[in-house]
């Protein structure tokens, strides 16, 4: 499995819509185009790609796992054990 974090630059079209130009490898980068560009936007994009389909289904749970215990509070945690 490997996860790339990038920037997405979407430039302005002079009317209402940004469309998808460039991805750049960097916040600095990115935050120096949006400086010289301020019409543009730059999002941020994580892709995660996996190696296989079993990666899948562990990628998943691991996933639903992650926000299941963001629902918890500390009390919770300690009471379930897991702090």
């Amino acid at each position: 499995m490997k996860i790339i974090k990038c920037w997405d630059i979407q430039v302005w079209d002079g009317g209402e819509r940004h469309n998808h130009r460039y991805y750049v490898a960097t916040k600095e980068a990115a935050d120096e185009w949006k400086f010289r560009n301020k019409y543009d936007e730059v999002y941020e994009k994580e892709f995660v790609i996996l190696d296989d389909l079993g990666e899948v289904e562990a990628f998943k749970n691991g996933e639903l796992r992650k926000q299941a215990l963001a629902k918890l509070t500390d009390a919770e945690k300690v009471v379930l054990g897991l702090k």
